[in-house]
């Protein structure tokens, strides 16, 4: 998501006097819909999303993914917006922890934790910084939970490790997604 016609200073996550963010639940892959009728209201919205690889019709199509499916970030002052639109807004369900009138903002520094690692509003990288020969642990799979040692890297989002079965080593492919620093 481009903040529309906001500076890099406001995307960094600058507000404006009195506003925090707040989080608003979207309908089933309707953050876009939702940012674009928040937007037509003056809300302004984040959305941080990363690259990641889709087979679709036999090919693997790289694409911009929410990295929060069904949510967005919505910049406003409760006292000075008309937040209560957002709830009727087309797209959206409505704003996560409303609770006695309001809703609840999120904590700045959780909001500084995700501006940090994006860019506008990319991910910078959710893999890992991984290099031949180390170790790293399996989190997802038939062989979750072990340890292995980087046998080779590909531009495919696969890593080649050896994985000690029954005290022997073996190659096995394992999706980058599925690794983590040991």
């Amino acid at each position: 998501m481009k903040l529309a016609g906001a500076s890099s200073r406001r995307a960094r996550g600058v507000l404006a006097a009195g506003a925090r963010w707040y989080v608003a639940q979207t309908h089933p892959r309707s953050e876009q819909l939702g940012q674009s009728h928040l937007e037509r209201q003056n809300f302004r919205c984040f959305i941080p999303r990363f690259q990641t690889t889709r087979r679709q019709a036999r090919r693997s199509v790289t694409v911009m993914a929410p990295l929060f499916p069904g949510y967005i970030f919505v910049e406003f002052c409760p006292t000075r917006d008309r937040w209560q639109s957002i709830n009727g807004t087309v797209g959206i369900k409505h704003l996560v922890g409303a609770s006695q009138g309001r809703p609840t903002p999120m904590p700045a520094s959780a909001m500084n934790a995700i501006f940090e690692r994006c860019d506008g509003d990319e991910v910078k990288s959710l893999v890992p910084d991984l290099r031949v020969g180390d170790q790293i642990r399996i989190t997802g799979g038939p062989f979750s939970d072990q340890l292995a040692a980087i046998e080779s890297l590909d531009h495919h989002g696969r890593v080649r490790v050896l994985l000690d079965i029954l005290g022997r080593a073996t190659r096995v492919e394992v999706p980058l997604r599925s690794v983590s620093p040991a």
